[in-house]
């Protein structure tokens, strides 16, 4: 409960709900993982499993813009994936948040996105 003053100044409890964000609350994944890329760099990865039966296709997304949060986890519609029996991985990019080394923009992101894909290729719950 928040509070705020009554007419005679004196506080009230009110619900939190009315202090509720304009997003929804973001789903929460199944599992955050790290992989290591070929030059020894460990990236952190939120992963968001179907109900489906395994292998199933994958959508990836790597972002440097931290992939614990609300505006990142609404830029793709997670649940509507899920529906449709795609697993989600967010990634965040090399020298961001929680994964290691140094932030180049561009400069390591082919070699760490195939290295994400052949590290989710060689993955149970992936088709390949």
């Amino acid at each position: 409960m928040g509070l705020r003053s009554s007419p005679e100044g004196t506080p009230q409890a009110f619900p939190t709900s009315a202090l509720a964000s304009p997003y929804p609350r973001c789903m929460e994944p199944d599992r955050t993982e790290t992989m290591t890329t070929r030059d020894g760099v460990a990236l952190v990865a939120d992963l968001f499993l179907p109900d489906t039966s395994p292998p199933v296709p994958i959508i990836l997304m790597r972002s440097p813009y931290d992939r614990t949060s609300v505006l990142t986890r609404k830029m793709i519609d997670i649940r509507a994936c899920l529906q449709r029996g795609y697993a989600v991985v967010i990634q965040d990019t090399r020298g961001r948040f929680e994964s290691e080394g140094v932030f180049s923009p561009f400069y390591q992101e082919i070699d760490d996105a195939d290295d994400t894909l052949d590290w989710l290729a060689g993955r149970e719950f992936c088709d390949g």
